[in-house]
């Protein structure tokens, strides 16, 4: 009989929502025997530290995702998953790395943690030729600048705390010519398996997805 055609794993492509990093950290209670337990999956094998990672190239960028465990003595060991675009200097010559033991070492963390308190943050870059800010921003009347009240004054970013509510908070910056700048943070409990980096990301994108308006439906191109 042929061969059965190897699965390839498939990876949530930042690139294709705008966004530049996402990160989720948490604490997990492991035993010494269930640290070493999870040895297996590491490519990086270091005292305290456990990470598995791969990289491959998404719809406008490369991406790399990260999951790192690190040992702490008397207290549970710090899990985080990092995910990031980025745009090597030689394309044709950048190779993928696509590793089981990725989503391998978190099947094993569920079988372990299930879920856990993650603090979260994400990035976006959206193209200000194709979005506008859905937030309007405050004129900069009677604002006054200790440097010289002769300084023309244009607000272009905005960052705000949310109290009692699922974000924590958001920014939005304008300043950048051809790029809008969505950023925020969030708490969430999740459980740690395999769907844990493309939930991450959903929830990211659903949250930056309301601070922006697409041109043409409902946006302008002034800011």
């Amino acid at each position: 009989m042929p061969p059965k055609p190897r699965t390839v794993e498939t990876y949530p492509d930042l690139s294709a929502t705008h966004c530049r990093d996402v990160t989720c950290t948490g604490e997990i209670s492991l035993s010494d025997e269930q640290f070493a337990g999870l040895r297996r999956f590491s490519a990086k094998r270091t005292g305290k530290m456990i990470i598995a990672g791969v990289e491959f190239k998404g719809a406008s960028a490369w991406n790399h995702h990260t999951i790192s465990i690190m040992s702490r003595d008397a207290e549970p060991a710090r899990f985080a998953v990092y995910m990031h675009t980025y745009h090597p200097s030689k394309d044709e010559t950048e190779r993928e790395h696509r590793s089981r033991k990725f989503y391998g070492l978190l099947e094993a963390i569920s079988e372990i943690a299930g879920e856990i308190e993650l603090a979260a943050s994400a990035t976006f870059m959206f193209p200000a030729a194709r979005f506008s800010p859905a937030l309007v921003f405050p004129a900069a009347a009677g604002l006054k600048i200790p440097l010289s009240s002769e300084i023309a004054v244009r607000i272009t970013g905005l960052r705000l705390s949310l109290e009692s509510a699922p974000v924590d908070s958001i920014m939005l910056d304008v300043s950048l010519k051809h790029q809008i700048v969505v950023a925020t943070t969030w708490t969430v409990r999740m459980a740690v398996n395999r769907q844990l980096p493309e939930r991450c990301l959903e929830r990211a994108s659903s949250i930056a997805d309301k601070l922006v308006l697409p041109i043409g439906a409902g946006g302008t191109s002034g800011r």
